[in-house]
């Protein structure tokens, strides 16, 4: 087997690129060989690379988080029937463009069950759409050893950037009025109802301002994409409330990521600013941490690469729940592998985050299990033994065609 992948420049710690490593990593172990198409050249550069890498035998092509600098050449991908598998680790209306590609055998592989629901859905050009959360990143493999854990400098870090709300209200601001109404009232509706998902919230505010949700799949789409920057608001939203939370309540945390010395909360001698870190700093730094917050509104049914990276560093998870992880992993009793909080209850975060940081012990046993829940479960390793399922199962249906 064969299989092609990408590299290109990008935010975020470079996350993308390195997901795409890992995988290339886990899928040469079993003998499986791998390429890389460099997005950043030319398109012309591109388009010739591709038809190359498929034209010598290439079986199935993967991107995290595809963009139009592939999907541009959809048409080499048709005339040679290959299969494309887009790992979109956002909510799937920040894609809509993309997902709308006409690209015959087109896969989305999602990290929440709701955004399976979503594509199944909304996008019937997809073949497939199938839930695999991302591998863990794990820095050292080392035994959980209490005296380790209990030198280990930091009790609770975060990792991520500070994005200011304005930059967010700017751009839904230009929104044609009723997109632009739309935005700001799934804004509201999400930050009073903390559960509720993207499409609901959409559903509503297209009742209220187009007066029925009972839209063509074209309209309902273009709807999602352009107010889906009121998600990435909310996001950001609920993580800088979370953060002020703890930090009132007196907790000491240690938060590695640009912009957060700007919230005005840098006077403050219980919290202390780290600067920017690579996603190999961040992984490092569950290693040396007690305690990662990792903070996901936009995961209603789904996993956040952060979560497995941290347990297989040994470190204990804080994170706000879901349904995923209530069904998935023990979040009370003596076999707790997480320390979980209510999202619409940001003030009683601060008071089980120091309940559980003021008992080391405690914490220690419980990221000890979360630890060997993530070795068992969510390393890259069995990450490609899964996705090569769901490979495999798409070549199939492809026969049965």
């Amino acid at each position: 087997m064969k299989l092609l992948l990408f590299h290109r420049d990008q935010e975020c710690y470079n996350t993308l690129n390195i997901f795409a490593d890992s995988l290339a990593r886990e899928m040469d172990k079993r003998g499986i060989f791998v390429s890389f198409i460099d997005l950043d050249q030319s398109a012309e550069k591109v388009r010739a690379d591709l038809i190359k890498e498929l034209d010598s035998g290439t079986d199935a092509v993967l991107m995290f988080n595809a963009d139009g600098r592939l999907t541009a050449h959809r048409e080499i991908l048709n005339e040679r029937g290959i299969h494309l598998f887009d790992w979109i680790v956002d909510h799937p209306c920040e894609h809509t463009k993309i997902l709308q590609t006409p690209i015959e055998h087109f896969h989305a592989i999602c990290l929440d069950r709701d955004h399976v629901d979503f594509i199944k859905t909304h996008f019937p050009n997809i073949r497939s759409a199938s839930f695999l959360p991302i591998g863990g990143d794990l820095t050292e493999p080392k035994e959980p050893d209490i005296e380790e854990f209990l030198r280990r400098p930091y009790s609770l870090v975060f990792t991520g950037s500070y994005v200011p709300l304005s930059e967010f209200e700017s751009t839904i601001r230009e929104l044609p009025d009723r997109l632009r109404k739309m935005a700001i009232g799934m804004i509201e509706y999400m930050l009073d109802h903390r559960s509720a998902t993207n499409e609901e919230a959409l559903r509503v505010m297209m009742r209220e301002v187009l007066g029925t949700d009972k839209v063509d799949e074209k309209t309902f789409q273009e709807c999602a994409y352009y107010t889906s920057h009121s998600n990435i608001y909310v996001r950001q939203y609920v993580r800088e409330e979370l953060i002020r939370y703890l930090i009132e309540s007196g907790i000491t945390i240690d938060i590695f990521g640009v912009g957060w010395e700007n919230l005005g909360i840098a006077s403050k001698n219980n919290v202390r600013f780290h600067g920017s870190v690579s996603y190999f700093e961040a992984s490092e730094l569950c290693a040396k941490s007690r305690m990662a917050l990792n903070v996901m509104p936009w995961f209603k049914n789904g996993l956040h690469d952060r979560i497995p990276t941290t347990m297989l560093n040994g470190a204990a998870v804080f994170t706000d729940t879901n349904r995923y992880l209530e069904d998935e992993f023990h979040t009370s009793g003596a076999k707790q592998e997480l320390c979980t909080f209510d999202i619409g209850h940001p003030e009683q975060a601060a008071e089980i985050g120091e309940t559980y940081l003021k008992d080391p012990e405690r914490l220690f046993e419980l990221a000890k299990r979360g630890n060997e829940k993530a070795v068992r479960t969510m390393t890259w390793e069995k990450r490609t033994d899964e996705l090569l399922r769901i490979i495999a199962s798409a070549e199939t249906n492809k026969n049965r065609i």
